[in-house]
């Protein structure tokens, strides 16, 4: 049931293009999903799991909050509209 509510939303608050290439990919990333799970679980290693958990904060609302008034402060203003 709620499944069903779930697509009913998607489609009545998407753009109808955007709805059709959702139906069109989601059954692809459902298929592929399992095979990247199992190549990752395949090279994972305690290094590589740091990495992977460091670099994805770099990204994040958190990093950039800290990180431009740093820059900006030690007058790497350049850098920092980059």
């Amino acid at each position: 049931m709620i499944g069903l509510l779930i697509l009913y939303r998607d489609q009545t608050q998407l753009p109808q293009w955007r709805f059709l290439l959702r139906e069109k990919l989601i059954p692809i990333v459902r298929w592929e999903t399992p095979l990247l799970a199992d190549l990752q679980e395949r090279f994972r290693t305690p290094a590589l799991d740091s990495y992977f958990a460091f670099t994805a904060n770099l990204g994040t609302h958190t990093f950039f909050m800290i990180i431009l008034p740093i820059l900006f402060w030690s007058g790497e203003i350049q850098l920092a509209r980059a």
